[in-house]
């Protein structure tokens, strides 16, 4: 049973990787509490490359994978919103993912498996309750629009569950730039995953997420952004063994610098760095992202 509990999370880490590149599903991601002027439509456009050749086990320690293999994903969220009023918001993030898998086969030779394919999809709500600080309320849910059951040789693009996360936003303004911070708790709903012809339901841990992060305003165009991100989880759920699995949380840790421009038309270009400080039962992802963002 051990064995086949042990296969089931492989899969289902497979999963997270695909559908969520961990914590780069961009719901949180520059994200402050304060809502645009009423009437307004806008987006963010992001692309992100991420890749590791090491993981973090179940002790928390950073390993190397197998020699020759890697993994990595590349992804673009569009985050597409719209205010109804000064304080209420709403939007959708779907996107496209374009996970990839080097692997070694029995002859030792690297065999690479990816795909491109929609995403899962956000779609949220946000309520900015209080302006001076800017205090908000975000309220969101993760569709599986992915596709989590791929052919062979292909690598899924989405988790096949629902999540529901429910998050405080909370700004903080200086004279020369911006705190912010973002916690949230996110239930994370069942998925199913086929094992030695056998059907198990996987309902992975439910997560704390957050985001901090301070922008330091080098001129009314050009501003310096350092946020850290990341979750923490519980144990994974399998039946119909019933089990709690002891140490299979997931969590991460990212440090993301960045620098952003705004443009004379109010067009925002930005780049992003990310980087892994510590985590469990994922992988080692780093990366860097571009990303624009306009309003109406």
């Amino acid at each position: 049973m051990r064995r086949v509990i042990a296969g089931v999370l492989a899969v289902a880490l497979v999963l997270s990787l695909a559908g969520s590149a961990a914590a780069y599903d961009v719901l949180y991601t520059r994200r402050t509490a304060a809502t645009h002027e009423a009437k307004t439509f806008g987006l963010d456009a992001y692309f992100y490359y991420f890749t590791a050749d090491r993981e973090y086990d179940e002790n928390g320690n950073s390993v190397d994978l197998e020699s020759g293999e890697s993994v990595g994903v590349n992804t673009v969220p569009v985050d597409l919103y719209y205010s109804f009023t000064d304080r209420v918001e709403v939007g959708i993030i779907p996107r496209l993912v374009m996970p990839r898998t080097e692997l070694l086969d029995d002859s030792d030779e690297i065999v690479t498996e990816d795909a491109v394919g929609v995403g899962d999809t956000w779609a949220y709500a946000q309520w900015m309750f209080k302006t001076q600080p800017a205090i908000a309320g975000l309220l969101s849910v993760k569709f599986p629009t992915g596709n989590d059951r791929p052919d062979p040789g292909e690598r899924p693009t989405g988790t096949g569950q629902y999540d529901i996360d429910a998050a405080i936003a909370v700004d903080w303004p200086t004279r020369s730039g911006l705190f912010y911070g973002i916690a949230g708790y996110r239930w994370r709903g069942s998925t199913e995953v086929t094992e030695d012809s056998q059907t198990y339901n996987v309902t992975p841990g439910d997560e704390i997420h957050f985001m901090l992060g301070y922008t330091h305003y080098l001129s009314e165009r050009m501003q310096l952004r350092f946020d850290a991100d990341g979750y923490f989880g519980s144990d994974h759920d399998v039946e119909p063994a019933r089990d709690t699995v002891p140490n299979s949380a997931r969590n991460g840790i990212w440090i993301n610098p960045a620098f952003e421009y705004v443009m004379a038309s109010g067009l925002l270009l930005g780049a992003d760095f990310h980087y892994p400080l510590t985590g469990q039962n994922i992988y080692a992802l780093w990366g860097f992202g571009l990303y624009v963002g306009w309003s109406s």
